[in-house]
């Protein structure tokens, strides 16, 4: 960080509809450029192979370990070492979760640190409820918020996934079938149980 953390938060006001409409930009979904795929697919190949040899060396005596042998490596290709990072809790905002005056002040704070990385994008990672309040705070100030991208987090992702085949499948006889292996399918199938799906 460059700056150090204020702990007194000033909160915002949302003052925008209590249900504002979806742009028409984002009912767009883009692929994204060939030679943006490409060079994702060198980087993982890349890191897929590093991460391989440092598995093959940590067998051999006087090996490092992982951060150690990262920065050796990285010597010897005579690229620059990363500055160190440092994490740090924000202050609490003493709100009820849900209302939009706690998500905004919420994604205004992250987009302060945000910044302060000299990061160009905010991911807000939130669950299924949180998620909709943020959607709808960016879609009141489109501008205010542009390089904010609201994103559920992997348990909420699956769960709607879940929740998708629950609905596509209803009255197909999926439920009947299902039922008689495991207790409580139609919240199986709904998404909201999701340990009787990893444990039963």
């Amino acid at each position: 960080m460059s700056e150090p953390i204020e702990y007194d938060v000033t909160i915002q006001r949302y003052n925008g509809p209590k249900k504002p409409k979806m742009p028409e930009s984002a009912a767009v979904r883009t692929v994204l450029p060939l030679k943006l795929l490409a060079q994702q697919a060198a980087r993982k190949q890349r890191a897929d192979e590093t991460d391989f040899a440092f598995f093959q060396d940590v067998q051999k005596q006087n090996c490092p370990e992982y951060n150690g042998y990262n920065t050796a490596l990285t010597r010897n290709q005579g690229q620059t070492e990363q500055s160190k990072t440092k994490t740090a809790y924000l202050p609490l905002i003493d709100l009820v979760p849900s209302h939009p005056d706690t998500i905004m002040t919420a994604m205004v704070e992250t987009q302060k640190v945000t910044h302060n990385a000299d990061q160009k994008f905010v991911l807000f990672t939130c669950d299924l409820q949180l998620y909709k309040v943020a959607l709808d705070v960016k879609w009141a100030y489109p501008e205010r918020f542009s390089d904010v991208i609201p994103r559920l987090g992997g348990m909420h992702s699956l769960m709607s996934f879940i929740g998708c085949i629950g609905t596509l499948m209803e009255n197909s006889g999926l439920e009947e079938v299902l039922s008689d292996v495991f207790g409580g399918v139609a919240k199986m199938l709904t998404g909201k149980k999701l340990q009787s799906i990893f444990y039963e």
